[in-house]
């Protein structure tokens, strides 16, 4: 999901002059690091968020735990065999996905079953 400044700037009741001069911004740069064909700059982003008193705050990407990963899979194991699939049978296994419209290419081409 891609961050939207001018969204989040509409959302707030600002104007766009109104958030250059908190932020110090050019109101032509703000308005140009709003459209959806720029990438701005982080000082930008960082200068336009402080003008709505908003912060820009980065936070690491969760990871699965083993035990997280197992459980995923007995959900998914449990799917399987409730679609009458033996955990096993690989060819039924990705019949079943490409049946969803699952891409199976990638697994096939690493199975070696192109």
């Amino acid at each position: 999901m891609a961050f939207d400044l001018r969204q989040e700037r509409r959302s707030r009741n600002l104007s766009l002059a109104e958030v250059a001069r908190r932020s110090g911004l050019a109101a032509s740069n703000l308005s140009r690091a709003e459209r959806p064909d720029t990438d701005p700059r982080l000082s930008t982003v960082e200068r336009a968020l402080a003008g709505m008193g908003l912060r820009l705050t980065v936070e690491p990407i969760p990871t699965l735990s083993l035990e997280d990963m197992r459980a995923r899979a007995d959900v998914a194991r449990r799917r399987l065999a409730e679609a009458g699939i033996v955990d096993r049978d690989l060819e039924q296994r990705l019949a079943w996905k490409e049946s969803r419209g699952v891409d199976t290419a990638v697994e096939r081409r690493l199975l070696g079953r192109v």
